[in-house]
């Protein structure tokens, strides 16, 4: 009828949706723009005002990598912009983080980053300053002199840019008295409203999206080892949300039930259309592998199970096969890089690692917002490669 798995289920399976807030051992919400941020598409409009590291911008914001992509792109702008640095950023569970916590890996280890997000790495600030976007003109915030406060920008405004309000905050830093002690770290606000809803501004995005060599590497192994595609990528990869509890929850098992077989009926049936050109198994990402909305109710969850039972039924059907954390190990194995990442993030390793499967595939299909990101990963890879489709 729909699909046949390769193996049988593991609850082990993938990391893929599941929010912060959700029962401890499921996989944070992710992802976002794996992404090689450009220098090229945000040059600086201006000679650099300063050192590079008297200055340096810290993204405070935690929020999934894909939705946090505008505020990271507002500060490498800004940074470039006015010839500053850029603090470290980090992440852990596709999920950006103001600090390293001890779970947090670099951004550096998935993404390809230009030379302005590392050259204040070794950059230790002897002044801390929180950073608010309010009124008309730069000064601080009330009597709090670790709070200092940039002009609005935006439409309506007299400030075009986060780096022009932040060049105003600079000045005014560069005239305290007594004088400031360098470096100077300004952190950007906490909120996502900074950037989200900045009134008339075009998003300042980052521009291509390439991940880095070594999730190439392990993903080739995890192809041509345990996909049986020689020295290809796979012909057909998929992602899906199969067991959304958002609606899930508030529709029937029966209505759960048909969702998912509709789907997996579509699946196969964009992979025959495909035609694909060697017997590999195909790559498949779902969220109901690993409960990433937490545990279904019990009738929707046998709802499910009789979903995946009906969809193993023909043998014609495509063998799909998909991301386990017993794994991992052996896939990341001589990549040190990853090796470190997966003892302190093995969420995002995995994550950052299917989003590789689904962008090198020759063809992908896609019902969820990860199939979104991994067509701006595919378009970074270039080779004319078509987005997922829907």
């Amino acid at each position: 009828m729909v699909v046949r798995c390769h193996r049988p289920i593991s609850w082990l399976g993938l990391a893929w949706l599941a929010k912060p807030s959700q029962a401890k051992n499921h996989p944070q919400e992710v992802l976002s723009h794996v992404a090689r941020l450009e220098e090229s598409s945000l040059a600086p409009l201006e000679q650099p005002l300063h050192e590079a590291c008297n200055y340096q911008l810290r993204v405070q914001v935690t929020e999934r990598l894909f939705f946090a992509n505008l505020g990271l792109g507002w500060a490498l702008s800004a940074a470039l912009h006015l010839g500053i640095g850029l603090a470290p950023v980090y992440i852990s569970g596709g999920q950006l983080r103001a600090d390293d916590d001890g779970r947090a890996v670099p951004l550096s280890t998935y993404i390809e980053l230009p030379p302005a997000f590392h050259r204040c790495q070794n950059a230790t600030p002897r002044t801390v300053l929180d950073v608010v976007f309010a009124g008309t003109d730069a000064g601080w915030q009330g009597n709090n002199k670790s709070v200092v406060r940039g002009p609005t920008f935006g439409r309506g405004t007299s400030v075009s840019s986060v780096a022009h309000s932040l060049r105003e905050v600079i000045d005014l830093l560069d005239s305290a008295e007594p004088p400031l002690l360098l470096p100077v770290e300004l952190r950007l606000p906490r909120q996502v409203s900074w950037y989200k809803w900045t009134s008339g501004l075009p998003p300042r995005r980052v521009a291509k999206y390439v991940l880095a060599a070594s999730l190439h590497r392990a993903a080739a192994v995890a192809e041509s080892r345990y996909m049986r595609c020689g020295g290809a990528s796979p012909d057909v990869a998929a992602v899906a949300r199969l067991a959304y509890r958002g609606s899930s929850v508030n529709s029937s098992a029966n209505a759960t039930y048909n969702s998912c077989v509709a789907t997996l009926r579509k699946f196969n049936a964009q992979s025959l259309a495909a035609a694909p050109v060697q017997r590999c198994l195909h790559f498949l990402a779902t969220d109901w592998f690993v409960a990433a909305d937490g545990t279904l109710p019990t009738q929707h969850q046998r709802a499910m199970l009789r979903c995946w039972a009906e969809a193993q039924s023909e043998p014609s059907d495509p063998d799909w096969w998909w991301l386990s954390d017993l794994l991992m190990p052996r896939l990341v194995a001589g990549e040190p890089t990853l090796q470190r990442a997966l003892q302190r993030d093995s969420v995002g390793v995995r994550l950052f690692l299917e989003v590789a499967l689904l962008a090198r595939a020759r063809t992908c299909f896609a019902r969820s917002h990860l199939g979104d990101v991994a067509s701006m990963v595919r378009v970074g890879l270039g080779d004319n490669r078509s987005h997922c489709m829907k």
